[in-house]
């Protein structure tokens, strides 16, 4: 089994893009590495956002063209996808909205003022790729609430949800022409620890010794059969409890797949992070109690005001006894 890379199709999406947006497709803007690879029908299994949800996802244009995702994590700072940006840069980037046609209104569109790639970005001889994360900062700040970026791995078998507005049927051959919905989808995906990861891809004979070194910047899930990233999707946030905990890379196939989804892990990329951007905020994103109260935006809130209450309540009950003892 070969693999897909989530990669940017280079001069025959700046030819063809106009044309196939205009019908609603698109030449996708990732594209097969290696040749004769079993994709699946697409992002597939994945369900329409909630109006006004996850509108932290962003939208990376080219000529106001979509091609890729990112997450804001600050005012004026979108991660992405490093593969998303070393071929050409994006012209503008729209952020705060789940509507991702063409004519969006132009307050939910950015300029771009720079960008930095990991230094570590690598791509193996197998397709596999580490560091794969560049930092946007954009030329104003947004009104909407970021997301807060995750400094734990999340654990083997929890449940993340993944956004974007990628392929939602089966990339065509040689051109790689799809359909991209107009409104945001989301669907869930599963976290692998290391050692199964090593195992699926090394069964498929995609490792080679970069992997050794290298693995530590990798996030491995795998789906439920049901939902899985395609073409379009790369740059996009893997988000736990409303925490960013990984950036959409690369698959072995689009859509649902028996084989590991790769993200690069963000809590690996701490200190590119903070190196290079401002405003963002780190949090502790292991798993939280479910009857913890979250605000629209994801923030736990009342949960100190709740223990305290729960802390009160029990001196009370304390001190009774004691009194009635006494009595």
């Amino acid at each position: 089994m070969k693999i897909v890379s989530y990669y940017l199709l280079n001069l025959l999406f700046n030819v063809f893009i106009n044309k196939f947006l205009s019908s609603n497709k698109i030449i996708s803007p990732i594209r097969t590495l290696q040749q004769n690879v079993n994709i699946k029908p697409t992002i597939i299994g994945g369900t329409k956002a909630p109006p006004n949800s996850f509108t932290y996802t962003a939208s990376l244009r080219f000529n106001n063209n979509f091609y890729c995702g990112g997450a804001l994590i600050s005012r004026n700072i979108v991660l992405t996808a490093a593969h998303c940006i070393e071929t050409f840069i994006p012209t503008q980037v729209m952020v705060g909205t789940n509507d991702n046609s063409k004519f969006v209104e132009e307050k939910f569109i950015y300029e771009i003022e720079s960008y930095k790639i990991h230094p570590e970005y690598y791509r193996s001889p197998k397709n596999i790729l580490y560091y794969d994360v560049a930092i946007i900062k954009l030329t104003k700040e947004v009104n909407i609430h970021p997301l807060r970026l995750g400094i734990n791995s999340p654990e083997q078998l929890e449940s993340g949800i993944t956004t974007g507005w990628g392929c939602i049927d089966q990339p065509k051959d040689v051109t790689y022409e799809c359909t991209i919905p107009k409104s945001l989808r989301i669907g869930t995906t599963t976290f692998l620890d290391e050692s199964e990861c090593t195992y699926l891809l090394d069964k498929n004979n995609l490792l080679d010794s970069s992997w050794v070194d290298k693995k530590s910047s990798v996030l491995c899930t795998k789906n439920n059969n049901i939902y899985g990233p395609c073409f379009g999707d790369s740059g996009g946030p893997l988000i736990v409890n409303e925490v960013l905990v990984g950036i959409t890379s690369w698959g072995i196939e689009c859509g649902p797949s028996q084989y590991p989804f790769g993200f690069a892990k963000v809590s690996e990329l701490r200190n590119f992070i903070d190196e290079y951007s401002k405003g963002h905020e780190w949090v502790n994103n292991k798993k939280r109690s479910s009857s913890d109260q979250k605000s629209s935006d994801g923030r736990s809130i009342n949960s100190s005001k709740k223990n305290y209450h729960i802390n009160y309540y029990s001196y009370l009950l304390i001190f009774g006894c004691i009194l009635m003892t006494i009595i």
